[in-house]
């Protein structure tokens, strides 16, 4: 079976930009806990804090994400929820971290998502790699800087993540498509009314070539091939042809599907017969 190689769509839609700073308050105990070990492996703790798990160790997280380090003074713009791991079997406290970044009500951005990917080592600095998102972040890419701002001994972290990435929304890209496939119609049509006033033209130049074409009315056409007298002789790729008597003569009709490049052509070659 062949098949029709179909080249993509190509658009130059704007990227905007998200420049955010905002406070990551980890709680792994007391009252605010916001995260939940689901792996415990059995051994000894690599570290002396009791909240550090072995190789293998793996926990879910619901981190809120503050505008301010001070969560009393602060207004919650997000929520980091995903899970983090330990992957290294070395004495570091070193963990793999997936999610995303939910951004809730009363942020001009609620209901958007980042995702997000990478590794973070307590108490220093480091990135996060942001590798899509939806909503208004759509096909978002871009980084997380992250660095410790102040501990909590035996209950948390609190951590200043600066949010870069640009955007472009799927609406947008729709916008654009939608624009192109306009554009595209209205060559193709221009370019098949160009070629009617060129047939025009020679007819008009060669008095002959009367003999072979009968200008017919369109409301001539329209009432031949009416419901009533309808009469279907086939259909090909780039229309329908319908019988039809106009003027007491036989003639063929054909009604295009769309206005195309192959389209134009084809009814050159059509008439060049």
């Amino acid at each position: 079976m062949a098949h029709e190689l179909i080249p993509a769509q190509t658009t130059s839609s704007t990227h905007k930009h998200l420049n955010l700073d905002l406070f990551l308050h980890q709680a792994y105990s007391g009252p605010n806990k916001n995260q939940q070990v689901l792996i415990k492996p059995g051994g000894k703790f690599l570290q002396p804090r009791g909240n550090y798990l072995q190789f293998g160790g793996l926990a879910v997280h619901d981190w809120p994400l503050y505008d301010d380090e001070d969560q009393s003074k602060g207004k919650l713009v997000a929520r980091a929820r995903g899970h983090h791991m330990r992957t290294v079997q070395e004495m570091v406290d070193q963990w793999f971290t997936t999610g995303q970044i939910v951004f809730v009500d009363g942020s001009e951005f609620v209901g958007s998502t980042l995702l997000v990917a990478g590794t973070y080592t307590t108490g220093q600095k480091g990135e996060w790699a942001i590798v899509g998102g939806t909503g208004k972040f759509s096909l978002a890419q871009g980084v997380i800087h992250k660095e410790m701002v102040r501990t909590n001994p035996g209950t948390g972290e609190v951590r200043l993540l600066q949010i870069r990435a640009k955007y472009s929304t799927v609406e947008s890209c729709c916008e654009q498509n939608a624009e192109d496939k306009q554009k595209n119609h209205d060559i193709r049509l221009k370019t098949l009314l160009e070629q009617f006033a060129r047939y025009r033209e020679w007819i008009e130049r060669e008095p002959s070539a009367l003999v072979n074409f009968i200008d017919y009315k369109a409301s001539e056409v329209d009432a031949a091939i009416n419901d009533t007298n309808r009469h279907l002789l086939g259909t090909g790729g780039f229309g329908t042809v319908y019988k039809a008597v106009i003027r007491g003569a036989t003639v063929a009709v054909k009604i295009t599907k769309e206005i195309s490049h192959r389209g134009v052509r084809a009814f050159a070659q059509e008439v060049n017969r």
